[in-house]
């Protein structure tokens, strides 16, 4: 079984201890499956050239299902680059971008408070 790892908590709260808040396993997936699709392409380009998605390059565009496969395939590029993420599917349902993960461990979550 992989670990999905510990992180700073990224809500910028302290823990009930008064120390820095951590994440762990399932919910530190969670924090940077969000912090990848959320982080413009680049930003961290000395640290890791492919981190982030392209979305920003959408704004503006039409909401046709052609865009929605184009955002979702972004997404969906970005995230499998987790080493901790087996599979990604991203779709659109009732106004919302969603994507369901399998992770390495078996895992399947729902991501649906992605933008």
């Amino acid at each position: 079984m992989v670990d999905l790892g510990t992180d700073i908590a990224s809500h910028g709260k302290l823990s009930s201890n008064g120390q820095i808040a951590l994440v762990s396993g399932l919910d530190n997936l969670h924090q940077a499956i969000k912090n990848r699709i959320k982080t413009y392409k680049g930003t961290y380009y000395y640290i890791d050239e492919d981190y982030g998605t392209n979305l920003k390059e959408f704004l503006g565009y039409d909401d046709s299902n052609e865009m929605r496969a184009i955002i979702c395939l972004d997404i969906e590029t970005s995230v499998i680059q987790d080493s901790r993420i087996k599979d990604a599917e991203c779709y659109y349902e009732n106004g919302n971008f969603k994507l369901k993960i399998t992770t390495v461990n078996g895992d399947e979550i729902i991501e649906d408070d992605l933008l």
